[in-house]
C-alpha cells in the first residue's frame, strides 16, 4: 500500500510540474502573440496616411493608460475622461 501511496505522490509532483511547464508555454506564446501583433500594426502606422490610420492611432492612445507607458512611448497624459472611459469606471454609480 505503501508503494501505491508513493507512486501516487510522484504522479500529482509530475502533474503539477506538467502544469507548471503548460502556464510557462502560455504565457511565453501570449508575449510572442503580442509581440508580433504590435509588430504588424507598428509596420502599418509606417507604411499607411489617411483618417483610417489616424483613427487607429487614436484609439490606440486611448488605451495606453499607465503613465510610464504613455511616457515612453511619446504620448501626452491622458485625459480623465479618456481614463474612465478605457478602464470602465465611469462617474455614474
Amino acid at each position: 500500500m505503501a508503494s501505491i501511496d508513493k507512486q501516487i505522490e510522484q504522479l500529482n509532483d509530475r502533474v503539477k510540474l506538467l502544469k507548471a511547464k503548460r502556464t510557462r508555454q502560455e504565457r511565453k506564446d501570449d508575449i510572442r502573440r503580442k509581440i508580433l501583433h504590435g509588430a504588424a500594426v507598428l509596420k502599418l502606422l509606417e507604411e499607411h496616411k489617411g483618417p483610417k490610420v489616424d483613427h487607429l492611432k487614436e484609439t490606440l492612445s486611448k488605451h495606453i493608460t499607465r503613465e510610464s507607458d504613455r511616457e515612453f512611448l511619446g504620448l501626452g497624459p491622458i485625459k480623465e475622461d479618456q481614463k474612465q472611459r478605457a478602464t470602465g469606471n465611469g462617474t455614474n454609480g
